[in-house]
């Protein structure tokens, strides 16, 4: 008795399917008169009983098979298929192959996650665009192809407005628009084959994948499922968007709901924001982890391109404090890192590389009787460290640049 939505009809057809010839009969029995996700509870509340029921039963039709759905075309047997490993050593190993290098395998699974306004979607069009160029994104190549976007939160407008922005033509962005299909995964399925399309977005995954409790495992791993069997069936990478908990956690538990999200995917991609800046990095499991990389925004444009490491751009924030807090004073490290706020570690990294570049000056044996002292080189130290080669980029955004993301696109 499937409940009374597309994963529910999905899930009863997989259930059926691996019954014919083990069970002495099947049936599916679909309760009429149920809201929306409704399953046999709903309609009992509503009155239903136990004569309605087994009349129901009596009038449905006994399975011989069950027509394909996104879940079991894949010739679900009823017998195990094993290989002697013996024979395994002859056989040759799958190469792997990436619509993004290193990071989006082909017929892979995917979720970029961050808290809301953090720029999810604006990198999603970004590789929508460079996928589509087979251009480099984020210092990674990537594999030309269509690209499947659908856009369920956003104002169509909003997104177009962004693509417009980002000078592509569109013919190989095929965009998504008015609400769901009844059944997605089927539908889904068809454009990716209509379309040879490559790379699927799917903006947010909640919208496309119905769970009433994001917290619990089985029911998470029973809606991921089908779309992960689609992702490695048709060979398109499937990315899903999602958002971030509330709390502030690090890695995969920084996802809202079951840890199950994280167990499904091939690629995790975080985004956060953290002194101004908004960077991102990945956890695979295959080809290689993206490190912690700032990503800066064009505002004008709309596009979306690396900035160095994290770390980096944390020391080079605090130097210009460093030697704010110094002036004309000499002070020991223990002394700066009492009136600069931020890391110890990163503070003492920022002070050994001020002294390589001879912004301060150090004296003393490093030791309890004789500290390191620490002055300023200069009576006028320079408070900009950011690489000048950065400065003179057009697309150079000073660290403490206010301005929101929202200027350019609606998150």
């Amino acid at each position: 008795m499937p409940d009374n939505d597309a994963q529910g009809e999905e899930h009863a057809r997989t259930v059926a399917n691996s019954l014919l010839g083990v069970a002495a009969s099947v049936k599916l029995v679909r309760l009429p008169d149920r809201p929306d996700k409704g399953d046999v509870s709903d309609w009992l509340s509503a009155g239903g009983t136990k004569e309605q029921l087994l009349a129901l039963v009596e009038k449905a039709e006994i399975l011989n098979s069950v027509s394909s759905t996104s879940t079991n075309r894949q010739n679900m047997e009823s017998e195990f298929t094993l290989i002697p490993l013996d024979q395994l050593w002859d056989e040759a190993d799958d190469e792997a192959t990436y619509v993004w290098e290193n990071t989006l395998p082909v017929g892979g699974f995917s979720i970029c996650s961050a808290k809301p306004k953090v720029g999810k979607s604006t990198f999603a069009r970004n590789l929508a665009v460079a996928v589509t160029r087979g251009e480099e994104f984020f210092d990674r190549s990537t594999t030309a192809g269509k690209v499947i976007y659908l856009a369920l939160e956003e104002k169509l407008s909003e997104v177009k407005g962004h693509f417009r922005r980002l000078g592509v033509d569109g013919k190989d962005i095929l965009i998504h628009k008015g609400t769901l299909p009844k059944n997605p995964l089927d539908a889904l399925e068809r454009a990716i084959k209509k379309s040879q399309a490559s790379l699927v977005i799917i903006d947010p995954l909640s919208r496309f994948v119905r769970v009433n409790d994001f917290n619990s495992y089985g029911e998470v791993s029973r809606v991921l499922e089908p779309v992960i069997d689609l992702a490695r069936r048709s060979g398109a990478h499937i990315l899903g968007l999602h958002h971030n908990g509330k709390a502030e956690r690090e890695g995969a538990d920084s996802l809202l709901g079951s840890t199950a999200f994280h167990g499904a995917v091939d690629t995790l991609i975080i985004m956060r924001r953290k002194d101004n800046n908004r960077y991102l990095y990945s956890d695979q499991r295959y080809g290689e982890n993206l490190p912690e990389t700032v990503a800066r925004l064009d505002l004008s444009t709309g596009k979306l391109t690396p900035d160095g490491d994290l770390l980096t751009h944390q020391v080079d924030g605090l130097k210009p404090k460093i030697l704010e807090t110094l002036g004309n004073e000499t002070l020991n490290q223990a002394q700066i890192k009492e009136r600069v706020v931020g890391n110890a570690n990163l503070i003492s990294r920022a002070l050994r590389e001020l002294i390589d570049e001879g912004a301060i000056a150090r004296t003393g044996k490093g030791v309890r009787s004789d500290p390191f002292l620490y002055t300023t080189a200069t009576k006028n130290p320079i408070l900009d460290f950011t690489p000048k080669e950065n400065r003179e980029s057009e697309n150079y955004q000073p660290n403490n640049d206010e301005a929101d993301w929202q200027e350019v696109v609606n998150f």
